[in-house]
Formats: C-alpha cells, structure tokens, sequence
C-alpha cells in the first residue's frame, strides 16, 4: 500500500507568515509601541524607537517589508518635530509630549493659566528651570 500525499507549499508559506505577522505585532504592542510614545515624550530618543523596531523586524522577518516598504513604514510613524508650544493655549496631550511632563504637570499648567513668562513655570512642584530651558515653549 503506498500514499500520495501532496504537499501545498504556499500554504505552508502562508500560515508560516501568519505566524510571523502574529509575532511581530505582539512584540510591537508589548515593545516599540511603548518606546515610541515615550519619544513622543521626550523620555527616549526616535532612534531607541528605530533599533527596537529594527530589532524586531530581525526577529520575526517576512519578505513584504523589506527595502523600501519598510523604510516608508518607518518615516511615516515618526513623531513630527513640533513647533513652539505655547503654555497658555496648549492642550493636555501637547504638553504631555514635553519632556518630563506627566500628567499631573500637564494638568498643574493647564490650572495655572494665564502665564506672563515661561520661567513662570518653574512654580510648579517637579518643574526645573533646566526643563523649561529645554522645552521649545512660549506664552
């Protein structure tokens, strides 16, 4: 007695790709997502984000986003560089991406409105004049 058996290999491809879109997504969620909010922040830097992404990526490979793809991918996702912010008309979240803003501060700004000067700021329990001299910010 003898078997044919065939063997579809796309798919095997297929689910061995599933697999690897699985994995990477998991690890984005768990790894890089994280990352790149705190850049959004402030707390870490978009090459930090970059590297892990890159980690990642070499981690759970598949061919669709090599080259080009994926260097759209990484340009597209990367925080805008952001004008100055101005302390008096911002809103939560924008502040929240000054670095070393949590929420607290972000809320503590807000309730102090108006300011006349940003060194104002530094009134503000956490607020160093180093962190104000590194903020791009107005009044």
């Amino acid at each position: 007695m003898s078997f044919n058996v065939q063997i579809d290999q796309s798919k095997i491809n297929e689910k061995l790709l599933n697999e690897a879109k699985a994995n990477r997504a998991n690890a984005y969620a768990q790894e890089s997502d994280p990352l790149f909010f705190k850049a959004q922040r402030g707390e870490a830097t978009i090459e930090e984000w970059e590297a892990k992404v890159a980690e990642i990526r070499n981690r759970y490979p598949y061919p669709e986003l090599d080259g080009q793809v994926w260097d759209d991918i990484i340009n597209e996702w990367k925080p805008e560089q952001t004008d100055t912010i101005n302390t008096n008309t911002a809103d939560f979240d924008t502040l929240r991406a000054l670095h070393g803003v949590d929420e607290v501060r972000a809320q503590a700004i807000i309730d102090g409105r108006p300011w006349a000067d940003v060194n104002d700021l530094t009134t503000i329990q956490g607020i160093s004049q180093e962190m104000v001299d590194s903020w791009d910010i107005t009044v």
